[in-house]
């Protein structure tokens, strides 16, 4: 559990540690999985945007199997 969190706080401090976030709507992909959209604004005032893939689990719950973070359009790098 360490390791992960210290690779959640290093490689996406936006998602770890937030002003504010915002879902966008959840997209059905043809293989059964989402991809959830979500607008997160950073303790510095920056604008991301994550996309987090979904799939279900073996008992059914959806699970997180990925994540891409990336500067939000227009925010500076």
């Amino acid at each position: 559990p360490e390791i992960f969190i210290g690779m959640v706080r290093q490689g996406y401090a936006a998602v770890y540690r937030n002003r504010r976030f915002e879902f966008g709507t959840a997209e059905a992909l043809p293989d059964g999985s989402l991809a959830q959209g979500v607008r997160i604004q950073d303790q510095e005032g920056a604008d991301w945007e994550a996309i987090y893939t979904l799939a279900h689990g073996a008992d059914g719950a959806w699970r997180i199997t990925g994540c891409r973070l990336r500067k939000a359009p227009g925010a500076s790098a």
